[in-house]
C-alpha cells in the first residue's frame, strides 16, 4: 500500500531528505516519525478505520504529514480546501458522510482534539505535530479498503466525487513516470489540489524529495537550483509564467532537471518556449483524477502531431470508439476510453454519471482523439468543448492552434455563442501581446487558415480565465464575451 512507502523509505534511505519545506525538513526517518505521531493522535482521539475525514489544511508539509497519517489508520480522506466557501465544504462533507475535520486554520483550533464548531458545521480536530518512533496503530488497510474522495468537476453542475481504495492508489502509482533514478520533485500547486495530492503521494512510493518551498507565484527557477530539484510538475498558466521569468532574467531551470506539464491542452508554442527557455527534458501527461496518468508526450513526439500527448503508457488499453462504442480505425477521430488493472467503476452516489462515464468495464474521461502509429494519442478537446456549427464540427483545440500563432497573440482560448439559426458560432479570446492587438488581423489570419471553421469574433483580454484545476474557463469567456460591448450572436 502507499503508506507503507514510508516504513521502507525510512528502513531503506534512513538519513536521506524525504521533505524540505519553508522552515524545515525531514529525513525519511524523521518523516516516519513525524506520521506515526500524527496517527497515533488522532487514533487516540478516537478515529480509525472506515471514518470520513476532512482535510482543510493550508501548510503543504502539515497537509503531507496528515495525508499518510490518515491512510495508516485507514481512514477515508477528503479535501475540504481553505480555499472554497463554507457552503462548499458542508456540502462536499455532507455528500461522503463526513462530520469531523483535520485543520491548521488559526482560531479554528484551539489545541489538539478541540472540537470547535467551524462556519462549515463540522468539528474540528488539529493535525498533529511532534516525532513519535513507536507505532500505536494496529489496522493495516487493504487493497480493496476506501483510501479518499476525489472531486472531478466536470463541465457543469455538482463535482463527480471517485472513491478510490488503496488498491487504485497503488495502480495509478505504477502509470506515473519518472526517471530511473531517484528525484527531488517540486510542484507549484498546494496540497489542496487533488492532482498534486496523488502526486506526491506517488513520489513517496519512489522514495523521491519532496520540496515545499514554492507557492504559486514565487521565483520557482531560483528554488530549483538552491534545492537541486530533478523534477519539476506544472499546470500550463504556470508554465508560462514560467517561461516569462526564464526570458526576462536569462536563467534556465538546473541542467537535466525534468518538467512535466498537465491540466490542460499544451499547445505547440509553450511546448517550444520551454524547450527553448527552460530545459529540453518536457514531458506533456495526459491524466484524469478518476484514472491516473494515460500518456506522456516526449518532445521527440511534438512534431509528429500539435495535437500530441504521447505514447500510452504500459498497462493502459485505449481505444477510440464511435458513438455507438465501436473501435474504429488507426487515426480515426472519436471518443477515448481507457481501462486498467485496479481502476474505479463508479462514481460515488452518483449513478447517473457512472453510467456515462464506466461503461462496460471502461472508463469514458469525456476526450475526442485520436490513436497514431505507434500507440501515440492526440487530443483534439472535451466532448462538451466541441462546437457543432450548421452541422460542421469545429473543436477548440484546432481555433487555438491557428491564432496562438498569430505574432500578435500571447495567449488564446476558442469558446462558443450558441445561435438558434445555425448551432454554436466559434469566438476566440486572445491575450494580445503588448498592450493591443489588431483583432481583424487576427480574423484575417484564422479565416486563411481555418476557413469556415474561423472563429467570428475575437475577444481581447487581460488574461485567460481558467478553473481551479488550471483548464480554460470557457463558460466564462462565454458569459465574459455576452456581457461586454455588442455581446451576443
Amino acid at each position: 500500500m502507499i503508506a507503507e512507502a514510508i516504513e521502507r523509505n525510512a528502513e531503506n534511505h534512513p538519513d536521506d531528505l524525504a521533505v524540505i519545506g519553508p522552515d524545515q525538513q525531514f529525513t525519511f526517518t524523521q518523516f516516519r516519525d513525524a506520521v506515526r505521531h500524527c496517527a497515533n493522535r488522532l487514533h487516540a482521539d478516537g478515529l480509525g478505520p472506515g471514518d470520513v475525514v476532512g482535510i482543510s489544511v493550508a501548510d503543504d508539509v502539515a497537509n503531507f504529514i496528515a495525508t499518510f497519517a490518515l491512510l495508516r489508520l485507514g481512514c477515508v480522506q477528503v479535501l475540504l480546501p481553505t480555499r472554497e466557501t463554507a457552503s462548499v465544504r458542508a456540502d462536499l462533507a455532507a455528500r461522503v458522510g463526513c462530520r469531523v475535520c483535520l485543520s491548521d486554520a488559526p482560531g479554528e483550533v484551539s489545541g489538539h482534539g478541540a472540537d470547535d464548531a467551524a462556519d462549515d458545521g463540522l468539528a474540528r480536530l488539529a493535525v498533529a505535530r511532534g516525532m513519535d518512533d513507536v507505532d500505536r496503530v494496529p489496522h493495516r488497510p487493504d487493497a480493496d479498503d476506501l483510501a479518499m474522495f476525489l472531486t472531478s468537476s466536470g463541465t457543469t453542475g455538482r463535482p463527480k466525487i471517485a472513491a478510490l481504495t488503496h488498491g487504485n492508489l497503488v495502480g495509478q502509482a505504477g502509470h506515473w513516470i519518472a526517471p530511473p533514478h531517484r528525484i527531488v520533485h517540486l510542484r507549484l500547486s498546494s496540497m489542496e489540489y487533488n492532482n498534486t495530492r496523488k502526486l506526491r503521494l506517488h513520489s513517496v512510493r519512489a522514495a523521491s524529495t519532496n520540496v515545499f518551498v514554492a507557492p504559486v507565484g514565487a521565483d520557482a527557477i531560483e528554488t530549483c537550483h538552491r534545492y537541486g530539484v530533478t523534477f519539476i510538475g506544472l499546470t500550463v498558466p504556470q508554465a508560462r509564467e514560467l517561461v516569462r521569468r526564464a526570458r526576462a532574467e536569462g536563467r534556465s531551470l538546473p541542467e537535466g532537471c525534468r518538467m512535466r506539464i498537465g491540466g490542460s491542452s499544451v499547445s505547440r508554442e509553450l511546448r517550444a518556449e520551454v524547450v527553448d527557455h527552460l530545459t529540453p527534458h518536457l514531458g506533456v501527461t495526459y491524466a484524469t483524477s478518476e484514472f491516473g496518468s494515460v500518456a506522456t508526450a516526449r518532445p521527440e513526439h511534438f512534431d509528429i502531431d500539435p495535437a500530441s500527448v504521447g505514447m500510452v503508457h504500459d498497462g493502459v488499453e485505449l481505444e477510440i470508439v464511435d458513438a455507438a462504442g465501436k473501435p474504429l480505425p488507426s487515426g480515426s477521430r472519436g471518443e477515448i476510453r481507457v481501462r486498467a488493472p485496479d481502476m474505479l467503476g463508479t462514481y460515488h452516489g452518483d449513478p447517473e454519471a457512472s453510467a456515462k462515464a464506466f461503461r462496460d468495464g471502461w472508463f469514458y474521461p469525456g476526450d475526442v482523439g485520436r490513436l497514431l502509429p505507434g500507440n501515440l494519442l492526440a487530443i483534439d478537446g472535451r466532448a462538451d468543448d466541441m462546437m457543432s456549427m450548421a452541422s460542421m464540427n469545429v473543436f477548440p483545440s484546432e481555433i487555438e492552434a491557428v491564432v496562438g500563432r498569430h505574432p500578435d497573440v500571447a495567449e488564446c482560448a476558442a469558446f462558443s455563442v450558441r445561435s438558434g439559426s445555425i448551432g454554436d458560432i466559434p469566438m476566440v479570446a486572445i491575450v494580445p501581446v503588448g498592450n493591443a492587438a489588431d483583432t481583424d488581423a487576427v480574423l484575417s489570419f484564422a479565416r486563411e487558415h481555418l476557413g469556415r471553421r474561423s472563429p467570428r469574433r475575437v475577444l481581447p483580454l487581460d488574461a485567460i480565465p481558467v478553473t481551479a484545476a488550471g483548464k480554460v474557463d470557457r463558460i466564462s469567456l462565454r458569459s465574459l464575451f455576452l456581457e461586454g460591448p455588442g455581446g451576443g450572436a
